[in-house]
């Protein structure tokens, strides 16, 4: 019974945010991030079995979390720092000797921020394909995390490459809007460059 309340008490919710995806293409993706948010968040509450009014809890903060990520989907640029044969030779590369995808470094600026401000993930790192005809696509797949619990997913973005790579710079934009929770967000990144794999991890830390 108590399950059957605390879904009825979402649904009338999340069913007005339906109703009002219009306007603009960014407000667009905030709304569908805060919707999106609010049932990851009410779904995890009502499994854990929280009352309704926890599940509303959990709900509203999942939705704020969720609209900052909603409006942070397309926010992506990389441009490219040095040639194939610069970053050859910097990493002691060969054509012919296969693949080579490494990240160099990630950092966050600001890492301590207020809400209604807006983090950037800028993340360094080295494509090169076997051979420098070859193609050098890179992909990531960002995650925020709210403490332990997954609270977004930004979808996986594709990073604009040339032929043969080289060494890039990819930065990604997450506005937080002024409601958001405060405390430690982890971004999480699932990188996928030339078909091989990589991660990122930083911590976003929000307060007034």
């Amino acid at each position: 019974m108590r399950r059957f309340v605390a879904c009825a008490l979402v649904l009338s919710l999340v069913t007005p945010a339906v109703a009002q995806t219009s306007g603009s293409e960014e407000k667009k993706k905030a709304k569908k991030g805060a919707l999106l948010g609010g049932l990851f968040g009410a779904a995890k509450a009502i499994i854990q079995g929280k009352s309704p009014e926890q599940v509303l809890g959990a709900a509203a903060k999942g939705a704020a979390i969720g609209a900052a990520i909603g409006y942070a989907i397309g926010k992506i640029e990389t441009r490219r720092l040095t040639s194939r044969r610069e970053a050859q030779e910097r990493v002691g590369h060969t054509s012919g000797s296969g693949t080579y995808f490494r990240i160099d470094e990630v950092t966050v600026m600001p890492s301590a921020l207020a809400p209604g401000a807006t983090a950037q993930m800028v993340v360094r790192y080295t494509v090169l394909p076997s051979n420098d005809w070859d193609s050098a696509p890179v992909k990531v797949h960002p995650k925020l995390l709210y403490g332990s619990d997954q609270v977004g997913d930004l979808g996986e973005q594709a990073c604009t490459t040339e032929v043969g790579g080289g060494t890039y710079v990819t930065s990604l934009e997450i506005p937080f809007p002024n409601q958001a929770p405060e405390g430690t967000y982890t971004l999480s990144g699932d990188w996928v460059g030339a078909g091989s794999p990589g991660r990122t991890t930083t911590e976003i830390h929000l307060r007034s």
